[in-house]
């Protein structure tokens, strides 16, 4: 979605799962989807190196850009990857198509738990990739 409207899905779409480049086995996606109590050990086998994989990228990136993530209360894990990767020199978009940029920006601020910078526009992502590519 796009400034409330829908934009085609199409360049990040696969009709299929993709195969893997290595070694050409199918691969599938691994969603934690939004639910009310979260099994987070239930997995950890499988998601502890996605975690920490996560981590170590969320500490190197110089910037972040949030779309179209509302911070779910329960999202717990997320939070703490959050709150020990941040640092204020990092860069921090909110991208929100639905006009909830302020309380995006508020609940990162809440879960990081510091004075962030955040910069949030008035527009959605597609119009943030376009203004970012013409820099």
């Amino acid at each position: 979605w796009d400034d409330d409207q829908r934009v085609a899905p199409t360049p990040f779409s696969f009709p299929y799962f993709p195969r893997h480049p290595v070694d050409g086995m199918p691969t599938m996606s691994a969603l934690i989807l939004p639910v009310h109590g979260k099994a987070y050990g239930a997995f950890n086998d499988f998601l502890q190196p996605l975690w920490e994989g996560a981590e170590r990228a969320f500490v190197e990136a110089p910037e972040w850009v949030i779309a179209g993530y509302s911070f779910p209360e329960t999202d717990t894990r997320m939070a703490e990857v959050l709150r020990r990767s941040y640092s204020p020199h990092k860069s921090v978009w909110v991208i929100e198509p639905y006009g909830l940029r302020q309380d995006v920006a508020n609940k990162f601020a809440r879960v990081v738990g510091q004075n962030a910078e955040i910069n949030a526009p008035r527009m959605g992502f597609a119009k943030w990739l376009e203004m970012m590519s013409s820099l």
